[in-house]
Parts: C-alpha cells; sequence; structure tokens
C-alpha cells in the first residue's frame, strides 16, 4: 500500500469516527477533543510555511467535525497579540495560531481571511482582533 493511501485511509477513519459518534447522539467527551486538538497543535507545529502559503493540515477538518463542542478548546489556544515583539510567551508558534484559527473558520463557515486568521503581513491592530473575534463568535451563543 503506498504511504498516501495509508494516510487517506486513517484520516477517512478519523473522520467517520467522529461522524459515528455524532450520528449515534453520543456527544466526543473532553478527553476525545484535547487529544484532536493536540493533534491538531503538533501537526502544525511540523509546518515550515505559514498559510496561505502551506495549506490547512488535515488535523484542521478533524479537528472541525466535532463542531462547536470543540471550539472552546480552540479559542484557548489562541494568542491575545501573537506579534508581541518578544513580549510574547515562547510557545506562541505561528503556525499553530493560524492552524487553529482555520479549524474555527471551518467550523463557524467563516472567510479565511484577516481578522479572523493571524496574517504575518497585516497590521498588530488587525492581529490583535483575531482572538476577540473568535471569543465573540464562540460564546455568543
Amino acid at each position: 500500500m503506498k504511504p498516501w493511501s495509508v494516510f487517506f485511509a486513517v484520516l477517512l477513519l478519523s473522520l467517520l469516527s467522529t461522524a459515528g459518534a455524532a450520528a449515534s447522539g453520543r456527544e466526543p467527551s473532553q478527553g476525545e477533543m484535547r487529544a484532536e486538538v493536540a493533534k491538531l497543535v503538533s501537526a502544525a507545529e511540523k509546518l515550515t510555511t505559514l498559510w496561505p502559503w502551506s495549506s490547512p493540515v488535515p488535523e484542521v477538518a478533524q479537528a472541525a467535525a466535532y463542531g462547536k463542542a470543540i471550539a472552546p478548546f480552540l479559542v484557548s489556544i489562541l494568542a491575545d497579540d501573537p506579534d508581541s515583539l518578544g513580549e510574547s510567551p515562547p510557545e506562541v508558534n505561528w503556525n499553530v495560531q493560524q492552524q487553529v484559527a482555520l479549524a474555527l473558520c471551518k467550523i463557524y463557515g467563516v472567510t479565511e481571511e484577516g481578522g479572523h486568521v493571524y496574517m504575518n503581513r497585516a497590521s498588530r491592530e488587525q492581529n490583535a482582533n483575531v482572538k476577540r473575534f473568535w471569543l465573540r463568535k464562540v460564546y455568543e451563543q
């Protein structure tokens, strides 16, 4: 079996198990969602190119398959201001920030653009609004 076919088989099984839990009426556990977020973060940390020059990692779709239930876990990862030049904690990773925001865009059907996703060429003010936007969106229900 070719490596890419194994990858797609694993991706399909993951998506089917997530969809199966939702279809059975079973809510995903916090542990399942934390594990899914950890997979997303791990995959994003391996990226060497920022979005939009690199596509969203497959884990974005896998996390988004959990729907709004996973959104609070995702929004908790977003930095208040990833542009804070030396003031940021070392764990702020632009690739992680972007991929998490892309998952939120997919969940909420929001366009992938500045103001919704951190952009390395956006103004500091625009990037500072990303987390505020997602906090309002996730908790407005």
